[in-house]
């Protein structure tokens, strides 16, 4: 698995970065690698988000962005390190 965060949903950089990450999903899948998104930002944005990646640059996200509203997974996360 790579878990990544992003800062926000709709911003730019972001977007652009989950582009990218959408577009080698499928060489992380051929090297059985998961892709899993970590936000801040709600569950529905995140819909929102990936519907107007899908509307304005016709790429489908292929991998879960997980919501992590009071940052307990980051927390986790950090101390893992």
């Amino acid at each position: 698995v790579v878990l990544f965060s992003h800062s926000d949903d709709f911003t730019p950089v972001c977007t652009s970065e989950i582009i990218e990450f959408s577009k080698a999903a499928k060489e992380f899948q051929n090297r059985n690698t998961q892709l899993l998104g970590l936000s801040a930002d709600s569950n529905p944005s995140h819909l929102a988000w990936i519907y107007a990646i899908k509307m304005s640059s016709d790429i489908s996200v292929p991998f879960p962005i997980i919501s992590d509203k009071m940052g307990d997974i980051y927390k986790m996360v950090k101390n893992m390190v």
